[in-house]
């Protein structure tokens, strides 16, 4: 609803002067061809007093530079009266940008029947100067993908849910820059005094409309009015958002820019399904830290040891899959890696250790851990690059042998080569996350694990083998569904 909020402008078409109409000059250039919307009767006018208007816009960009580190274009931005559906914002060709309006719109979302530039009037008109500056144009995609969500009950969502051209969630980030840009231009403001303007009673019965057109999509009866809002956030779901982050709002520093406000409107969207599993698919790789071999043969103690790092180093390397809540801290995961380690025994010849055999080891690693991890449970209604926390992972290593063992005897040039077997261990894992709430995952995890490890080898003699080894990790997630 690049939209709901529109309404604005339209209690000043009423009474004000800004919005008294007037034709264009015949030196006036028409932007009414190829507009994005399909108006039965568009007016072909600008508002009365095009300068005002525009003076108004101006306000609003240079609060928005003052205030941010948001760069806003220098073209002109048209405010045009359209016989469209509700309030938008519109790029046409040429990089035309417009902002539309219509009368009624205004008129019904307004609590009272004033004779005045409303708070209603002017955070519409800041939601759609918000699609402008805040890029959307750039990141539209297909609505069609979105426009289902609300088909089905609160808490369920449909895969396409999340992407980052995701039009519902735009429409709150407007939202919420409009609800910016009033707490730096209006004194004492608060988000209340905008809610106590605005029809709720009205608005709630659009939201009935629209599903109750949504119940009947095989019906061509529906309007292009109802239509109009098959791609936008109900708006109690939209009231919702707007208090429970109306103090980060209002604390936001100067130094935010775009991404800010896509971060932000993409953690207030999630909020409203708290409940929706996610799952986030990461880059993962790691390298053995240290370890203690345990080896021995026959009842006999072997002595035996890890490479040193800076000779050989044992790693690990694939993929991590992980499903979470943005409500809860418990985590599922699941690590497939490959892992190639480095061991080694030795014997004393004049009382010196002497290297009598190595092996080089290579496995399918698939490790299934449950987690608890705070970064995911944070406090709601803060900026998503702050969220960052402790993880702690209980789960264990199922090691696959990947084809045959790499075995060198420096003793016995006859000795047989033993046969790698599958073996599984327990695995603890601590470290801590930085994650973002949002449709991008850009999630940072880093680890240290006791991974004790079973070496099954099939030989004669018949060793025992027993590593305790102590991994780190680090994960980035490059995939979110």
């Amino acid at each position: 609803m690049k939209i709901i909020y529109f309404m604005v402008l339209v209690r000043i078409v009423s009474i004000n002067p800004l919005f008294a109409q007037r034709p264009p000059s015949k030196s006036t250039t028409d932007y009414t061809q190829n507009l994005p919307c399909n108006c039965e009767s568009y007016t072909r006018r600008y508002v009365e007093d095009a300068k005002t208007a525009q003076s108004l816009i101006n306000d609003y960009l240079k609060a928005i530079a003052k205030n941010s580190k948001i760069r806003t274009s220098s073209d002109p931005i048209y405010v045009l009266e359209a016989n469209c559906g509700s309030p938008m914002a519109a790029l046409c060709p040429g990089d035309i940008r417009l902002i539309l309006f219509n009368k009624y719109f205004f008129e019904l979302i307004n609590a009272k029947d004033v004779h005045t530039v409303t708070l209603v009037d002017k955070h519409v008109l800041a939601h759609e100067l918000g699609h402008h500056v805040l890029g959307h144009f750039k990141r539209i995609g297909s609505l069609s993908e979105v426009e289902k969500i609300y088909q089905k009950e609160k808490g369920y969502l449909k895969k396409k849910f999340i992407t980052n051209n995701n039009p519902m969630a735009q429409e709150i980030e407007a939202d919420l820059f409009a609800l910016w840009l009033l707490y730096k231009l209006e004194k004492g403001f608060q988000a209340e005094m905008l809610i106590a303007q605005i029809d709720t009673m009205k608005m709630e019965e659009l939201d009935k409309r629209f599903m109750k057109q949504k119940e009947n999509t095989n019906s061509v009866k529906n309007t292009k009015e109802e239509k109009s809002y098959s791609t936008h956030p109900f708006f109690s779901d939209r009231i919702k958002i707007m208090r429970q982050y109306q103090n980060t709002i209002k604390n936001l520093q100067t130094t935010t820019g775009v991404r800010g406000f896509n971060n932000l409107g993409n953690s207030a969207f999630m909020d409203l399904w708290p409940s929706r599993a996610y799952w986030d698919i990461s880059l993962s790789a790691g390298v053995v830290l240290g370890g203690i071999p345990d080896f021995s043969a026959d009842g006999q103690k072997v002595a035996a040891f890890m490479y040193a790092l800076n000779q050989k180093t044992s790693f690990h390397t694939g993929l991590s899959l992980t499903r979470f809540r943005w409500d809860k801290p418990w985590q599922t995961t699941l690590d497939v890696h490959w892992s190639k380690q480095h061991y080694g025994t030795t014997f004393l010849i004049n009382d010196s250790p002497k290297l009598a055999e190595e092996l080089h080891l290579d496995y399918l690693t698939l490790s299934p851990q449950i987690g608890w991890n705070s970064a995911v449970a944070s406090r709601r209604g803060s900026l998503s690059a702050s969220k960052r926390g402790l993880l702690v992972n209980v789960g264990a290593n199922f090691f696959f042998p990947i084809g045959a063992l790499s075995y060198t005897n420096y003793i016995a040039t006859s000795a047989p080569v033993p046969n790698l077997r599958f073996s599984a261990m327990p695995k603890v894992s601590v470290g801590v996350a930085f994650t973002k709430k949002t449709f991008l995952p850009r999630n940072l995890k880093w680890l240290v694990s006791y991974e004790p490890q079973w070496i099954r080898l099939e030989v004669t003699p018949r060793p025992t083998a027993i590593s305790h080894n102590f991994t780190t990790t680090l994960q980035y997630a490059i995939l979110r569904r």
